[in-house]
C-alpha cells in the first residue's frame, strides 16, 4: 500500500492511502477530482476524532474501541455533515433532498439529558415520564432524539439539558449501552 499526497483547497495536505490495484487508485482519483467529496470524508472523520476527544476531556477518562458510543460518533458524524456541510452551491445535502435547510434542536454528543419517555412506554401515571440517559445523536427517520439509556437505546421526541456540573458523569456513562443496528 502507498500513500499519496493530496492538497485540498491549497491549505490542506491529506494522506490517503491506496492499493496498488489500479480500480481502487482510479477510484480514489476520481473521488478527489471532485473535491468536495474528499472534504465531505475528511469532515466525518475529524468530526468522530474532535467528538472523541471532546468526550475524553469532559469525562476524564480514555475512550476506547469497544465502549458503545463508538459507532454512534461515526453515525452522528455522518448525519451532521448531511445536515450542515454546505456544498458548492451554498447548500446541504439535507437541502437537495428536502428543500429546506434543518433547523432542528442539537445537543452536544455524549452529553448527559433528560428525554421524555413516550406514553406507550411509561409505567403508569405514577411513573416519571422523564428518564435520564447520553444523547448519541437523532434519528434520520424522524427527527427524534436518540439517547443511551442503562437499559439499552431509545428514540425521545423531547430531551431537556441538565445543569452543567452533571453534564458528563463518568460513573452514568459506564450504565449505558446501546448499539445503532
Amino acid at each position: 500500500m502507498k500513500k499519496n499526497e493530496i492538497s485540498l483547497d491549497g491549505n490542506q495536505d491529506v494522506s490517503v492511502p491506496i492499493d496498488d490495484d489500479e480500480d481502487d487508485a482510479s477510484h480514489v482519483q476520481v473521488y478527489f477530482e471532485k473535491g468536495v467529496y474528499a472534504a465531505v470524508e475528511i469532515d466525518s472523520i475529524v468530526g468522530v476524532i474532535a467528538d472523541k476527544i471532546n468526550l475524553e476531556e469532559k469525562l476524564g477518562k480514555k475512550l476506547m474501541i469497544d465502549d458503545p458510543i463508538i459507532p454512534w460518533l461515526v453515525r452522528h458524524a455522518s448525519w451532521r455533515i448531511n445536515r450542515f456541510v454546505e456544498l458548492p452551491d451554498h447548500h446541504s445535502a439535507y437541502f437537495h433532498t428536502r428543500g429546506v435547510e434543518y433547523s432542528g434542536v442539537v445537543c452536544v454528543m455524549g452529553e448527559q439529558v433528560m428525554g421524555k419517555m413516550p406514553s406507550e412506554k411509561r409505567g403508569g401515571k405514577f411513573v416519571s415520564q422523564w428518564v435520564r440517559g447520553i444523547w448519541v445523536g437523532k434519528s434520520s427517520m424522524n427527527d427524534s432524539h436518540v439517547m443511551l439509556i442503562p437499559t439499552g437505546a431509545m428514540e425521545m421526541r423531547t430531551v431537556q439539558r441538565v445543569t452543567p456540573n452533571i453534564q458528563y458523569d463518568p460513573v452514568f456513562f459506564e450504565k449505558c449501552y446501546g448499539l445503532p443496528w
